[in-house]
């Protein structure tokens, strides 16, 4: 029997799945997207998931809640994400312009938030967002 992963080794597989169903999920039938930030059009493997509120904020880390339009991790391009470090003030703004007066205030707040995730939670995200690229034909 192989010796389950660690979960380090989850958490990256988890970022890797979702970061690619943001960058997915959001692009044209080309496979062509848009950095939130400065609106450059890329394809989404040229694109990064950038994150408003920093991944070290596990409740906020994987959040793209279609439901309550609350997206703290959207399309960006290298250069906004890695060189700009994210953009965060125009990236907020933009969360509040295209979501409603208020969303980066409450990605903040909910950043916040303490949460544990043990190795099931992983487990089930990943196979979560794995169905869900899967739905979209990748």
């Amino acid at each position: 029997m192989s010796k389950p992963k660690s979960i380090s080794k989850l958490k990256k597989q988890l970022d890797t799945l979702f970061s690619k169903y943001v960058r997915l999920v959001t692009a044209d039938f080309n496979g062509t997207n848009t950095c939130f930030t400065c609106k450059t059009r890329k394809h989404y493997k040229e694109l990064h998931a950038g994150h408003f509120m920093s991944r070290k904020h596990l409740a906020t880390r994987w959040l793209y809640d279609e439901e309550n339009d609350l997206y703290n991790v959207l399309p960006q391009c290298p250069k906004c994400n890695l060189f700009e470090a994210g953009e965060q003030y125009i990236y907020g703004l933009f969360l509040n312009m295209e979501y409603g007066e208020g969303t980066a205030e409450a990605i903040h707040i909910k950043s916040k938030t303490t949460i544990k995730m043990s190795r099931s939670d992983y487990e089930e995200k990943i196979k979560y967002y794995r169905e869900k690229i899967k739905q979209l034909g990748y």
